[in-house]
């Protein structure tokens, strides 16, 4: 049960909360903190927001660095109000004055590529919910949903994620897409998804008429035709879905350009 009391901090206070910070909370938000300063030396500063600092049950601070940081840089005392005994996992919601994202809580779990692993797990998170496109629609992933999307599959994301930057660093379209096609590929058949994977990263050895080859040359015009994220992942599930039936492709198509919708998206299998 959290407790709570008002605290003058003083910047010695604040320094020594913020050595009980350690890698318990997000990168401080540098354009923040003078501002904060400022409004603390004017006495403009409001605390009155109802927002708090936090300390979890071990004493570590899970919320409130950037208003410490502005104390230290202030030199002045500033009066907040501390909950003590919030659990961990409210380092997922709280707010320092700038949202807590999901890629804040992933590099939190030692994602290596977290901005483009949240892209991928949020993604993800809408296919389900028939938001094949990746936007639009009501269902828009909470950073919660996100957390806990990729801690139920952990070692897929971070796989889909390393596909994507490797497809990305070759010019072989936009890392989002590719790392949700790998994604869900793998969900269907992980070793063929390895196969699939490796031809169109490497693009040795490909056949003509190579569903693979097909997706390379397509996605190597992404740029020049104007192709979206979302046009791109259907043409590796096009690629894909011919590559498991061993059908050969000349050329990949997609429906007239902008009648892509949520309704008639392709579906991998």
């Amino acid at each position: 049960m959290a407790r709570y009391e008002t605290v003058q901090v003083t910047p010695r206070i604040a320094k020594q909360w913020l050595g009980k910070n350690v890698e318990n909370n997000r990168l401080p938000k540098g354009s923040k903190i003078p501002a904060y300063a400022r409004d603390m030396i004017s006495g403009n500063w409001q605390g009155n927001t109802g927002e708090t600092i936090k300390f979890d049950p071990d004493g570590n601070l899970i919320d409130g660095q950037n208003r410490l940081r502005a104390v230290v840089m202030a030199g002045v005392p500033v009066t907040f109000d501390v909950a003590y005994d919030v659990p961990a996992q409210a380092m997922q919601v709280v707010d320092t004055g700038a949202a807590r994202t999901a890629s804040d809580v992933l590099r939190i779990a030692g994602v290596a590529d977290r901005m483009r692993c949240s892209a991928i797990v949020r993604w993800a998170i809408m296919w389900d919910a028939k938001v094949f496109m990746g936007r639009g629609g009501t269902h828009l992933p909470t950073t919660s949903e996100v957390i806990d999307r990729y801690m139920a599959e952990p070692g897929l994301f971070d796989a889909a994620s390393k596909r994507a930057t490797d497809c990305q660093n070759r010019g072989l379209g936009a890392g989002a897409p590719a790392g949700l096609a790998y994604y869900l590929f793998a969900s269907i058949d992980s070793e063929q998804t390895h196969q699939f994977f490796d031809q169109y990263i490497s693009g040795a050895n490909l056949p003509n008429r190579s569903a693979v080859l097909a997706l390379r040359n397509k996605i190597a015009r992404s740029r020049i035709d104007r192709i979206t994220r979302a046009e791109q992942l259907a043409l590796f599930i096009r690629a894909w879905n011919a590559f498991r039936d061993g059908k050969p492709v000349d050329r990949l198509q997609l429906v007239k350009s902008g009648d892509l919708t949520n309704l008639n998206f392709p579906q991998p299998k």
